[in-house]
């Protein structure tokens, strides 16, 4: 397959992500755009294994502490099968999350990820976002220092 026609089919494999897994909360999504051996690198975030099913796992988790979680999509560059994003995600703090108790505060939190598609699924998620900003924006114990 022709470069261009991998970025395009990258690009759209990632959209689908954000948009359908992420912000609509379909979780069947999962088994369609996830590798059974997709590791998602995240040094934020708890490890959960690998595959489609640890996906859901995170995703009900965010969503579940924030449920009208939105990430939006800033800036998307696909070079065949690697696709960077830059989001920004917006939600309102519901429900416990890792630790802290909901506060009913809005969020805004940025973030980059950086995923690779290999046969029209993902195998590999690496993700960097701004972890402090959003612990301090529900107002989260205090960091060790």
């Amino acid at each position: 397959m022709p470069a261009v026609a991998m970025s395009e089919e990258s690009r759209a494999v990632a959209r689908r992500f954000f948009t359908e897994l992420w912000n609509n909360g379909d979780l069947s999504v999962a088994d369609e755009l996830i590798d059974m051996d997709a590791v998602n690198h995240d040094p934020a975030g708890p490890q959960l294994g690998m595959g489609p099913e640890a996906t859901k796992r995170l995703v009900k988790m965010y969503r579940n502490a924030f449920p009208d979680l939105v990430l939006q999509t800033e800036h998307m560059i696909a070079d065949n099968r690697m696709v960077a994003i830059r989001w920004v995600s917006s939600g309102t703090h519901r429900g416990e999350f890792l630790g802290a108790a909901p506060t009913g505060r809005r969020v805004l939190v940025e973030g980059i990820s950086i995923l690779q598609v290999d046969r029209g699924k993902i195998s590999e998620v690496f993700t960097n976002w701004d972890t402090l900003s959003l612990m301090r924006q529900i107002g989260a114990p205090k960091l060790s220092e």
